[in-house]
């Protein structure tokens, strides 16, 4: 119980492997796998839970998870067992730690690089709006089946009819 929990940053969030919460709560991995497999509805799954491969004890590629704080929280909620409560709360622990950890840090750093990373974490959220946005556009696209050409003209075609009306 005393066993170090090892974390990493994941899109500036920390995270955990969900190996190290397989050995920690008394699972078996392909076990905890599986219940992450059922979470996959969940929204924003891909938020929480990034999947990667890591090596097993043998160094060889497996299948894995990293998980943040509230993929965590999700995913132990009904892990039961002798230690189970206490490893839920050494979790929290070490997620508040990191997190306290990774403001300070932050905070040591100079304005110029604050204002820095404020502009970078900005642009990499309009980046992902332009990419859901013009995803968004070719589903329409899609279910109404013009081409990118085409709306042009039935748009002139649809403002030429209300000049005329008018």
């Amino acid at each position: 119980m005393n066993k170090l929990i090892k974390m990493d940053l994941r899109n500036d969030r920390p995270v955990v492997s969900s190996q190290q919460i397989a050995s920690d709560f008394g699972k078996r991995h392909d076990h905890v796998l599986r219940d992450i497999g059922g979470l996959k509805d969940v929204p924003n799954f891909g938020g929480m839970f990034f999947e990667t491969e890591l090596p097993d004890s043998y160094g060889r590629p497996q299948r894995a998870y990293l998980i943040d704080r509230d993929g965590l929280s999700i995913l132990v909620m009904g892990f039961t067992g002798k230690d189970a409560l206490n490893w839920k709360i050494k979790y929290i622990q070490a997620f508040n730690a990191m997190e306290k950890s990774l403001v300070a840090d932050i905070n040591a750093l100079s304005p110029e690089l604050r204002l820095l990373i404020r502009l970078e974490t900005e642009h990499k959220a309009q980046q992902k709006a332009l990419v859901e946005t013009n995803q968004r556009i070719d589903d329409m696209q899609d279910v109404i089946g013009l081409r990118p050409n085409e709306w042009r003209k039935i748009c002139s075609h649809l403002v030429a009819k209300i000049a005329q009306r008018m």
